[in-house]
């Protein structure tokens, strides 16, 4: 099973000609009622909001127009990042994969049929009781079926695989935080920091 995460396809940042997205290792995703233990010495710890996307069907060069075929259900995720770690990094010039592809770093909710109105996906993340994200279906730049379809120009996607489409910008979390994630679709998605 693969998961891909796309970048620089939400808000402002999806405003670039290209998104780019990276690879978590299947060990990354955690079922939901599961705490996210903080390690130790990573900087600063970020969580974003997303929708995971699941692959229905084998498939490579799919064209966008059918797309929709290869996917039937939807979930919330949650994904946290160590975005001093990443920057270093890069900067560096070395693989950030140890700053966002880790144990437990993505999880996800329940999985359901995908809507008919992508605009029922859109959600709202709180962080101890105040809302302070929201992740909106039209706020990313490309679309579920053109990422899937520029994956698959070189990558074949198989049953199972996860495509997480945009992240939104995330916010700063610390031990005894608790995130919640809601959306009338899903109902709430609580994730405690510990």
């Amino acid at each position: 099973m693969k998961i891909i995460v796309f970048e620089n396809n939400y808000g402002t940042a999806g405003k670039r000609d290209r998104q780019s997205w990276f690879l978590l290792a299947d060990s990354a995703l955690s079922n939901r009622g599961k705490p996210f233990f903080m390690p130790d010495d990573v900087g600063l710890v970020t969580a974003s909001a997303s929708v995971a996307v699941r692959i229905s069907r084998l498939g490579k060069s799919i064209s966008p127009r059918f797309a929709r075929r290869y996917y039937s259900q939807v979930a919330p995720v949650i994904h946290f990042q160590f975005p001093e770690l990443k920057e270093r990094c890069v900067r560096e010039g070395l693989s950030f994969s140890e700053a966002v592809s880790f144990d437990k770093a993505m999880i996800h909710g329940i999985f359901m049929d995908f809507p008919e109105n992508p605009d029922c996906l859109d959600m709202n993340l709180s962080l101890n009781g105040e809302r302070v994200e929201e992740w909106r279906h039209e706020d990313m730049s490309k679309n579920i079926d053109v990422l899937i379809s520029k994956f698959s120009e070189m990558n074949t996607m198989k049953m199972g695989d996860l495509i997480v489409p945009a992240l939104s910008k995330g916010v700063e979390v610390k031990p005894g935080d608790r995130l919640m994630l809601e959306n009338e679709l899903f109902g709430s998605l609580t994730v405690k920091v510990k």
